[in-house]
């Protein structure tokens, strides 16, 4: 989360670059696939806490994004054809409204799928 995300995507080829606009504190997502396991029952304008000066401005060839706060187009992202996830807010902490219910989720798709796709990789 946040930092790992960040890592992930420059590792991997995206383009992670100082934001005009630093982001810490509460934001809201704008958008957020409702295809998405990780955000099953999340709903769009769900409040999430931020708290970075880096933003992801270009994401790696053959990731999509997820999740979206108005400041963040790349506030959270899937590796296509995998289970890895980056995610560029804290959805652990209080603030994050539904944090708590992202995270139950996506443990309990993990615990049923895992044998079948391998370990879950959520930075």
């Amino acid at each position: 989360m946040c930092f790992g995300a960040q890592y992930l995507a420059h590792h991997f080829g995206g383009e992670v670059k100082a934001s005009n606009k630093r982001e810490y504190g509460r934001a809201n997502l704008a958008f957020v696939d409702k295809t998405s396991k990780l955000f099953k029952g999340i709903g769009d304008n769900s409040q999430v806490w931020m708290s970075h000066g880096d933003t992801i401005e270009k994401l790696p060839a053959g990731c999509q994004v997820i999740a979206s706060t108005k400041d963040v187009k790349n506030a959270a992202f899937k590796v296509e054809n995998e289970i890895t996830y980056g995610i560029q807010f804290h959805p652990e902490v209080y603030h994050s409204t539904e944090g708590t219910c992202s995270l139950l989720a996506t443990l309990w798709w993990v615990s049923a799928d895992v044998h079948r796709t391998g370990p879950l990789i959520l930075l």
